[in-house]
């Protein structure tokens, strides 16, 4: 019984595995640019996962962002100046 349940296990891990997409930049074309946002895409296009900035906080008080939107992404996310 226990070798059943191990290789239903197996069974199922390998199913999931072969039926995942692989997600990649460089498959994008109809994506926005212009924002600061990380995107993959699956290889027929049909899936997009995005991935936004972190935010990011100062102990004290924050003065104000230092970011540079002409870098890819996420080189681009804002940096808190702190006080």
């Amino acid at each position: 019984m226990k070798y059943f349940v191990a290789f239903c296990i197996v069974v199922l891990a390998v199913v999931f595995a072969s039926s995942e997409d692989e997600f990649r930049a460089e498959y994008c074309k109809d994506v926005p640019r212009g924002e600061c946002i990380g995107y993959k895409c699956s290889k027929d296009g049909s899936k997009i996962s995005a991935v936004a900035c972190a935010e990011s906080r100062c102990k004290g008080e924050t003065v104000g962002f230092k970011e540079n939107e002409n870098v890819p992404y996420p080189q681009c996310c804002p940096e808190p100046i702190c006080k």
